[in-house]
C-alpha cells in the first residue's frame, strides 16, 4: 500500500470517483466536497485530500475542507496505512483533525486506531442515517404552497439558519447568518413552503453524477407537527427529479425518530449508516 496526497481536486476525483460511486448516494458528502474544491468553493491550499493505493487502484480516500471533520470511504484494511501517514502529516504540518464523518463501522475503526496511535480520545457526536429517494410517494400535502425563496425572504432565512445550525450541528453562526442566507439565494437553490407566510424551508446541494442532495431542512418550532417540512421536501424532490436527477439523498440524525419517519413517508429509504465523531483533548 502507498499513500497519495493530492494537491488538485481534479486528480483526487480522477483517482477516487470510481470507488466513491460504488455507493454514490451514501458518499454524496465527500463527492460534493471534492467538486466544491474543484470549483473553488473551498481553498485547495487549506484542504487535505489523500488516498490509500493498492495494486494501482484506490481502496480508501479521505478529504477535509478547512477546519471541518475528515470524511472518508473505503476498505477497513487500509486504515492502519492511512493513520500512520496522517499522524506523521499532522505532526509535521501542525495540522488538526477535529473529528470524522463516514460510514459508522469505518469511523469507529479509524477513531480507535487513531487513539492508539496519538493518544487522542474520541466520542460519537451524532449517529446519522443516509437516505435516498427515487420517486416521491403519494401523500396528503399540508395547507399552503411551494415556491422558490426570493431576496425579500433574506431576513427570515437568516434567522432560520441560526436555529437550524444550532439544532442540526450544534454550531453558532451568529454574525454570519446574513452572508450565508445571501449565498443560498445567489445559488438559487433554496425553497420555501408558505401557509399564509413562510413556515418551512429546504435546499438542494452537492449534485453527483446521478443524484443531488437535500439540506437546510428547517421548520420553526411554532410551525412543527403540521406536515410543512414533508410538503416542502417532497415538492423540492419532485423538481429535482424532473430536472433529470435520478435520485435525491439526505442525512438525518439517527436519534430523531420524527424526521426519519417523515422522510420515509414521502419515499426516502435508508442506504447507509453514518456517524460523526469528535476528537477530545489529548490524554495524559
Amino acid at each position: 500500500m502507498r499513500i497519495i496526497q493530492y494537491h488538485t481536486a481534479t486528480d483526487f476525483i480522477s483517482d477516487n470517483l470510481t470507488l466513491l460511486e460504488t455507493e454514490e448516494a451514501a458518499n454524496n458528502l465527500i463527492i460534493g466536497l471534492a467538486f466544491g474544491i474543484k470549483h473553488q468553493k473551498y481553498p485547495i491550499q487549506e484542504s487535505l485530500l489523500f488516498a490509500v493505493i493498492e495494486a494501482e487502484k484506490s481502496i480508501f480516500c479521505a478529504l477535509q475542507t478547512p477546519n471541518r471533520n475528515l470524511t472518508f470511504y473505503g476498505e477497513q484494511g487500509a486504515i492502519p496505512a492511512a493513520i500512520s501517514w496522517l499522524a506523521d502529516f499532522c505532526k509535521e504540518q501542525d495540522h488538526q483533525i477535529p473529528g470524522l464523518v463516514g460510514p459508522r463501522a469505518l469511523t469507529v475503526a479509524f477513531a480507535e486506531q487513531w487513539q492508539q496511535k496519538t493518544g487522542i480520545a474520541w466520542k460519537v457526536h451524532m449517529p446519522q442515517r443516509v437516505f435516498q429517494l427515487d420517486q416521491v410517494t403519494d401523500f396528503s400535502e399540508s395547507p399552503g404552497s411551494f415556491r422558490k425563496a426570493k431576496p425579500e425572504d433574506k431576513a427570515i432565512i437568516a434567522s432560520w439558519l441560526i436555529d437550524f445550525h444550532e439544532e442540526a450541528v450544534d454550531e453558532d453562526i451568529r454574525g454570519a447568518e446574513m452572508e450565508r442566507a445571501q449565498k443560498m439565494l445567489d445559488a438559487d437553490r433554496l425553497y420555501l413552503w408558505e401557509d399564509g407566510k413562510p413556515v418551512s424551508m429546504a435546499a438542494s446541494t452537492r449534485a453527483t453524477a446521478n443524484g443531488i442532495s437535500i439540506n437546510a431542512v428547517f421548520t420553526p418550532k411554532e410551525f412543527r407537527k403540521k406536515g410543512y417540512a414533508s410538503s416542502c421536501v417532497a415538492n423540492l424532490c419532485r423538481i429535482l427529479l424532473a430536472q433529470g436527477h435520478q435520485f435525491c439523498s439526505l442525512f438525518t440524525d439517527a436519534d430523531n425518530p420524527t424526521s426519519n419517519k417523515i422522510y420515509q413517508d414521502i419515499g426516502f429509504r435508508e442506504v447507509a449508516k453514518f456517524q460523526s465523531i469528535e476528537f477530545l483533548t489529548k490524554e495524559g
